[in-house]
């Protein structure tokens, strides 16, 4: 059955919010769930994460619960693209990865 395109990007925006995580070498952690419009849990949806500054990418999977985690991140500000069977990719622009505790 296809999905439309909105309702990942409604799921992307409000359920998938990237969690970032510190830790004393200065790295970060991006982490979430992708869930679809009516609560259900999106598996083995692809998580991109670019590092807007030198294009280096990193790539990831969620998992039977939805969940993806991309650790040890640089400091930096980063794009978060997710592509899923059924839906329009979604990408979150300006996810700030920051060194240091705010």
């Amino acid at each position: 059955m296809l999905r439309s395109g909105a309702a990942l990007l409604f799921a992307s925006a409000l359920c998938c919010s990237p969690t970032i995580a510190f830790s004393q070498q200065f790295r970060g952690t991006i982490l979430g769930v992708v869930r679809d419009p009516s609560g259900a849990v999106i598996s083995g949806a692809q998580i991109t994460v670019t590092d807007l500054a030198t294009n280096a990418t990193l790539v990831t999977e969620t998992n039977g619960e939805g969940f993806y985690s991309i650790e040890y991140i640089a400091p930096g500000r980063y794009s978060l693209r997710i592509d899923a069977t059924g839906f329009q990719a979604t990408t979150l622009e300006n996810v700030d990865i920051r060194s240091g505790i705010a």
